[in-house]
């Protein structure tokens, strides 16, 4: 990036005009439907479908886990589960090779002398990194929990209508 006079570098500018609201376009007289599409509303599923077969035993685990926790709060769609599916798929992985590296050193030496890292643990970061990415688009972390949208219906739950079953 370049540097301004004091050798400090500008923080980046937003370029372009802000987007106005599909009602403000409405008031100006502007707004046209062929570009104002409305996003097309998704139906969360109902109950978990079957665990696919290709995920390893690690990952049905997570998956049994963390589904029922994603389906409650209405995340999980029917065009989600592909990436839900990895990421149990690579969770489950990452559990797996970090068991297999118990007891063995981090760094290995090679067959021609030279050290380096073991191999176990370069796959284990990278199961973790794909996992975690996916993760991210469901909200399995603290810093994406807020960025994912809850349906309008799902309300936290109360504590007290929890225990007294009282509804007002």
């Amino acid at each position: 990036m370049r540097k301004n006079q004091r050798g400090v570098t500008p923080p980046p500018l937003k370029m372009g005009r802000n987007r106005l609201s599909v009602e403000q376009k409405k008031l100006s007289g502007t707004y046209q439907p062929c570009r104002d599409t409305e996003p097309q509303a998704v139906t969360p599923l109902t109950r978990m479908p079957t665990i696919p077969e290709w995920i390893c035993d690690e990952g049905k685990r997570i998956w049994r886990e963390e589904g029922p926790n994603l389906l409650r709060t209405g995340i999980l769609t029917a065009s989600d589960i592909g990436s839900f599916s990895r990421y149990c798929q690579f969770s489950g992985l990452f559990e797996k090779l970090m068991a297999q590296l118990v007891g063995q050193e981090l760094v290995v030496t090679m067959p021609n002398g030279v050290e380096g890292p073991n191999q176990l643990f370069k796959m284990a970061v990278d199961c973790q990194n794909q996992a975690d990415k996916l993760g991210r688009q469901f909200g399995l972390s603290p810093a994406t929990r807020k960025n994912v949208p809850l349906p309008k219906d799902a309300e936290p739950e109360d504590e007290f209508e929890r225990l007294f079953g009282l509804g007002v």
